[in-house]
Order: structure tokens, then sequence, then C-alpha cells
């Protein structure tokens, strides 16, 4: 058990950061008339997502409450982001976004459950010194 709860929200984020990367190849950002620099920005651009996350992969490596304070502002952002849109209800809006946010904040309650439970395990030891 503590293997799972150590490895969940890593292996998460990794699993979510390449599923924002197709994602993005499905935005079709390639543009075949244009100069490599401008395909270059673009790919980049369409892909923030995925870097994000693993730019948080990596804070919350050790720091597993760095992760998921930052995985569930990720989510926060990215809603507040794509709220601006005028298709719609806000409740549309949300369920659009629902395979985004969804990810986001279970990984990052996966983190705050990693960080609790080294939290928990650390007082043990020192109890029994």
């Amino acid at each position: 058990m503590k293997n799972l709860i150590y490895w969940a929200p890593r292996v998460g984020s990794f699993v979510f950061a390449i599923f924002l990367f197709a994602l993005s190849f499905t935005q079709r950002w390639y543009q075949p008339d244009v100069d490599l620099l401008t395909n270059l920005k673009a790919m980049v651009q369409s892909n923030t997502g995925a870097i994000a996350i693993l730019l948080i992969l990596l804070l919350g490596w050790r720091r597993e409450h760095v992760g998921a304070v930052f995985m569930i502002l990720f989510a926060l952002v990215y809603s507040a982001f794509n709220m601006n849109e005028k298709t719609g209800s806000t409740l549309k809006l949300l369920l659009n976004q629902l395979p985004v946010l969804a990810p986001a904040f279970i990984i990052g309650i996966l983190f705050f459950f990693a960080y609790a439970h080294r939290m928990h395990t650390s007082e043990q030891d020192q109890d029994q010194k």
C-alpha cells in the first residue's frame, strides 16, 4: 500500500502530461507552408499544459505538498483561462473542461495523500525512537 500511495501521483502526472501532449496534436499546430520557427513556437504554445504538468511533477517528486498545491492550482488556472469562451453556459464549459480538470484535481489529491502518509509514517518513526 505504501508503494501505491507513493507512486500513484507520480505515474498519474506522467500519464496526464502524455495525454495533454497527445491532445495538442489534435489541435493541428503543424502547418507545412510555414517556416520551422513558427511551427516550433506553435508547438511549444500548444504544449504549455504538458510542460507545466512535467514541471509540477519535478517539483512534487520529493515535496508532495508542493505538487498537491500546484496541481490543484493548475486545474483552477486552466479553468479560469478557458472560462472566457462565449460558447454557452458555465456548466457546458465545465463539462468540456472535465477531461483536463478532473485528472489534475485527482492527482493533486493523490499528492496530498502521499504527503500525509509520509508525515504520518515519519511521526510513527520518531515515536518509536
